[in-house]
């Protein structure tokens, strides 16, 4: 993360500027995983979030434990965003 302290007004545009992507290679990115998800299932997952969560993950079934710690560590701000990014959605 770069951190700028009193940046110079004419360096405003550079330092908000989102970074630019390439629509059309993540596009085929997001066509081939879900080709992948479709017809190899669980193992496409695995492979993919090994891929680009750098986690290897044995087991997708989320326990009821799971859900209640995550529940209980999520802040209530957090869970407030979430709930309006799923409603605007």
């Amino acid at each position: 993360m770069q951190v700028y302290i009193n940046p110079d007004k004419k360096e405003w545009p550079k330092i908000l500027s989102r970074p630019a992507l390439d629509l059309q290679q993540l596009d085929k990115t997001v066509t081939i995983v879900f080709d992948e998800v479709k017809s190899l299932g669980d193992r496409a997952v695995k492979k993919n979030t090994k891929q680009f969560d750098k986690v290897e993950v044995n087991e997708l079934r989320v326990s009821v434990a799971e859900f209640e710690e995550a529940e209980r560590v999520v802040p209530k701000n957090l869970k407030n965003a979430i709930d309006i990014a799923k409603n605007n959605i």
